[in-house]
């Protein structure tokens, strides 16, 4: 299994185009230094009133297949 850990700061109206379809993955870079693409709609039950400013941890099996993405408090 691979964790990262990495921060977003997104504003809700950027959180807004997930909906729109305008965007379909968000890239972010780990606090390892590792680039990272993942599916937008992942981040949807994390959006609040302001959008999303939060540090996350990302689990993936060996074969960078999806395990779980949880904010980090």
């Amino acid at each position: 299994m691979k964790q990262f850990l990495f921060d977003l700061d997104l504003s809700y109206e950027q959180c807004e185009q997930f909906y729109s379809g305008h965007i379909e993955s968000i890239q972010v870079t780990s606090h390892s230094g590792k680039t990272i693409r993942i599916p937008a709609n992942r981040f949807r039950s994390f959006i609040t009133p302001i959008g999303i400013k939060q540090q996350f941890k990302l689990k993936l099996t060996d074969y960078n297949q999806f395990i779980s993405l949880e904010k980090i408090t």
